[in-house]
């Protein structure tokens, strides 16, 4: 992270990146390592019904989701619930976690990440995972260079 005096900005619901993401998940990166001086990246996360991660682990940053929309049952360690519309949920960095849709809408999630990073993973994996059979061995690896690792359960 740098200590120089970050650039004020707005982005406009048009100049955000949109990307694909694995079982049907919409990420729309808001702000990016880029704009904040690694500090944080914020996205909201379109997540369709019955989509959700592997049990995985981040090595680098905390990810705090906050419901927009729906609801998300989060898996951290052994400890089960469910976050609806208006609650928030921390899941800090090195804590084994997961989260599932299993509701029968579209849940979407503003997600901060801190420090910022990650967001670039969606930006790496799209195409991967747009092809028509998920190559989840190259998704795995990628995952891996940004500090995700997967734990079977």
């Amino acid at each position: 992270m740098s200590t120089e005096l970050l650039t004020p900005l707005a982005i406009g619901p048009d100049e955000a990146r949109v990307y694909d993401h694995i079982g049907g998940e919409k990420i729309t990166i808001l702000l990016s390592a880029q704009d904040t001086n690694g500090s944080f990246a914020m996205f909201i996360d379109e997540i369709p019904p019955a989509a959700g991660p592997p049990y995985h682990i981040h090595h680098n940053e905390d990810e705090t989701f906050y419901i927009l929309d729906g609801e998300l049952d989060i898996q951290i360690n052994e400890d089960k619930f469910t976050v609806r519309a208006g609650a928030t949920a921390f899941l800090p960095k090195g804590i084994p976690h997961t989260f599932h849709n299993s509701s029968s809408q579209v849940t979407r999630a503003l997600v901060v990440l801190s420090p910022a990073g990650l967001e670039s993973f969606f930006a790496d994996v799209e195409p991967l995972v747009i092809q028509a059979e998920l190559d989840m061995a190259a998704i795995l690896t990628i995952a891996g260079q940004y500090g995700i690792e997967i734990i079977p359960q």
